[in-house]
């Protein structure tokens, strides 16, 4: 691949239409929570948010975040710090279902859990390391379960090309309200 910028805006597509985000639209709100804690008590609140994932989502994620955390590693030569990549990966990995006001004006609490995800990770997720845990990528790609039976609850359900945003076309609402429109143009 020539251009990662490719492999990443596909990549970001993929997730923004996907029908139910990483974090759940019943979660949304809560991590949205974390900002109105002291900050000695965020990381220990988010890790039990963390864990309150179905069991795809949270080893999706915690292979996103460690995934991001090297590409953080590589910053002088990509330009990607920890904010950067909140700011790149964080709306698509928390969506409310429906746009609200306040949401807007949030956006920065959900960079900062990203980061906090990447800065604290083995508080966050654990110590094992999901790009080494062949069983655990097995998990990711197949969506069967080796052990420990099934997730809590219905993985993330990809319907590409089906209805996403709040507003019933393919498009997450966020993107659909502001009216544009992804033929003929390049992936944000």
């Amino acid at each position: 691949i020539e251009n990662c910028h490719v492999v990443s805006n596909y990549w970001k597509k993929l997730m923004r239409e996907m029908a139910d985000p990483i974090c759940p639209f019943e979660q949304y709100d809560a991590y949205q929570e974390l900002a109105t804690l002291a900050a000695d008590r965020r990381v220990s609140r988010l890790r039990q948010l963390v864990h309150a994932l179905p069991r795809l989502n949270f080893n999706t994620l915690k292979f996103i975040i460690d995934f991001m955390r090297v590409v953080v590693q590589h910053e002088p030569q990509n330009r990607m710090n920890h904010y950067n990549i909140a700011v790149t990966v964080g709306p698509n990995i928390f969506r409310p279902r429906i746009v609200r006001p306040q949401d807007l004006f949030s956006a920065g609490t959900y960079y900062d859990v990203v980061i906090k995800m990447m800065e604290n990770f083995d508080a966050v997720f654990g110590e094992t390391n999901p790009l080494q845990d062949s069983r655990m990528l097995e998990e990711i790609t197949t969506g069967e379960f080796k052990s420990g039976g099934a997730p809590q609850r219905a993985p993330m359900q990809q319907t590409f090309g089906g209805p996403v945003g709040a507003n019933g076309s393919s498009q997450p609402a966020q993107l659909a309200s502001a009216g544009s429109s992804d033929s003929g143009q390049q992936l944000k």
